[in-house]
């Protein structure tokens, strides 16, 4: 695909037909407010995430750094809580929000499953002037000039173009370099192009990293079917999943772009894997939940699950990644599950279906 930006930065288990959760989030057990209380890294707040914040190095235009730059918000629907993150207001600064566990995680999954893959809701946000960029990275260190993102998706807060990010050989190409490249998820004929999203739109997209080739994959609607490229970090494990944002300022663009406001953008419902196979957004699909539906929700004891495609296994995680309860439904088009022995709390439901795989937040009371 189509090389268009290159970063150079400075600047969180059960064996099943869907690989090892190593994780999943929905926000919707935490308290309405900041995530935490310390934006040094030092002391993890709700979810065990930890934050840093900055306004940059002096001189800066950027006042906000703040802990109310990672916040819990209730964005009302079907997401309900959600994370809000807020940019630098100013020329300068960064956020950084993540959890530790995953080098343990990773070294204890079941061998084979050499891909990791992530997804989650993204909110595009207001229109804006901010030239924040809102993004999530798998590291394979603790953010520096030399950390290699794996995999990874930024998106440009005033023209809402998401652009694909990973480690890559580049030299084939006239003074080109090993590093962190940015790679359009458009497709324009035949052509790798820019993918605009509209503004004020939760989106589902997804990324993954294979371990043992270096395979990148990115997923989402109206992506490129053939996103995926091969990076130059096989071999290298992660280290964290990291939620980011900086100030979006480019001094080296032509003319200069220098950022002057904040902008804000929420993420939910975020899940990270362990698989032996492609399994990201339900495989070669993104399922239209339009076809699928859980009923009530919030339940009690009777879950009805109904999908226009027939429904194979499934399984539900709690907020650790354990499954709770697994089975089958045969191919049916509608059933029921009990899941009155589960305590009360929030839930991942992943069923397969014929159009692949799709994952539900369920609240039990």
């Amino acid at each position: 695909m189509k090389k268009t930006l290159l970063f150079l930065l400075s600047v969180g288990f059960a064996q099943v037909s869907f690989g090892q959760t190593f994780f999943t989030d929905s926000f919707s057990t935490y308290t309405i407010g900041n995530v935490g209380t310390d934006i040094t890294g030092a002391t993890p707040g709700q979810g065990s995430y930890l934050t840093t914040s900055t306004n940059g190095t002096d001189p800066t235009t950027t006042t906000n750094s703040d802990n109310s730059n990672f916040q819990i918000f209730d964005a009302g629907g079907a997401n309900g809580q959600v994370l809000q993150l807020t940019g630098p207001n100013g020329d300068k600064g960064s956020r950084f929000m993540w959890q530790t566990g995953l080098p343990a995680m990773w070294a204890s999954r079941t061998v084979g499953n050499n891909i990791l893959e992530v997804e989650y809701d993204f909110y595009t946000g207001d229109p804006t002037t901010s030239v924040n960029t809102m993004r999530m990275y798998i590291y394979d260190s603790p953010p520096t000039t030399t950390s290699k993102i794996l995999a990874g998706f930024t998106f440009a807060m005033n023209t809402k173009i998401l652009t694909g990010v990973a480690y890559y050989d580049n030299t084939a190409t006239a003074g080109g370099i090993v590093a962190n490249y940015g790679f359009q998820m458009g497709l324009l004929g035949t052509t790798a192009a820019n993918l605009t999203l509209a503004p004020n739109t939760w989106v589902r997209i997804g990324m993954s990293f294979n371990y043992a080739t270096g395979q990148v994959k990115w997923k989402g609607p109206g992506f490129n079917p053939n996103a995926q490229l091969t990076g130059a970090a096989a071999g290298v494990n992660p280290e964290t999943l990291y939620l980011v944002s900086s100030s979006g300022t480019n001094t080296a663009a032509t003319p200069p772009v220098t950022n002057t406001s904040s902008a804000v953008a929420r993420f939910d419902n975020i899940v990270m894997r362990a698989t032996n196979t492609d399994t990201l957004l339900g495989v070669a699909h993104v399922s239209p939940m339009a076809e699928f539906s859980a009923y009530p929700n919030p339940v009690q004891d009777v879950l009805n699950v109904t999908n226009n495609a027939g429904m194979g296994a499934y399984e539900m995680a709690d907020l650790n990644g354990r499954t709770v309860k697994a089975g089958t439904l045969g191919n049916a088009t509608d059933a029921t599950l009990d899941i009155s022995e589960l305590a009360s709390g929030i839930y991942m439901l992943n069923i397969a279906s014929d159009a692949g795989k799709i994952t539900k937040k369920i609240v039990k009371q």
